[in-house]
């Protein structure tokens, strides 16, 4: 029986999308692997696929940017897998990546000076673990397919660590 499934793999990459094939064809005969990837902002844009394998994708790729290396949006992804006939045989979902938001919130805890001591630095602790807390549930959020309050919740975490950017302690 066929059972196509794709899944996004998170790696801390600010430049590299991974799509992972994780379909049972039990003896079907791929033919015509397709994959189609909405990035947030940005227009459908189909790319080559391999069946039972991690597919890595780049900024180039995605025509986002001409270099390879640059840093791929967070938002709502669009991903439709299919094979022959595709009309009949895919599968479509929508990941939401957080990637740039992780970066900054790590920036900004690095920032604080953990290892010196100050008196404000017990608040602005706790302000960057608020922020957590909202990444937190931007991805509890999407996996619930609720993206109006992902995008929420990643706006309210994204104000957060603009406001701590550049604390000295």
């Amino acid at each position: 029986m066929l059972n196509l499934d794709i899944e996004m793999y998170k790696d801390c990459s600010l430049s590299k999308l991974i799509i992972a094939d994780e379909s049972e064809y039990d003896n079907v005969r791929v033919k015509n692997p397709t994959l189609e990837i909405t990035p947030p902002n940005f227009p459908k844009i189909n790319v080559a696929f391999q069946e039972n394998q991690l597919n890595i994708y780049n900024s180039r790729l995605l025509n986002i940017q001409c270099d390879r290396n640059g840093n791929l949006p967070d938002g709502v992804y669009t991903v439709r897998y299919s094979i022959q006939p595709n009309i009949d045989n895919f599968i479509e979902k929508k990941f939401f990546r957080t990637e740039i938001l992780k970066c900054k919130y790590g920036k900004v805890l690095l920032s604080l000076h953990l290892e010196e001591c100050c008196s404000d630095l017990s608040s602005k602790l706790n302000t960057v673990l608020d922020a957590w807390q909202l990444i937190i549930g931007v991805e509890a959020a999407a996996n619930d397919c609720d993206f109006v309050v992902a995008y929420d919740l990643y706006n309210k975490a994204c104000k957060i660590l603009d406001a701590l950017k550049n604390c000295e302690c």
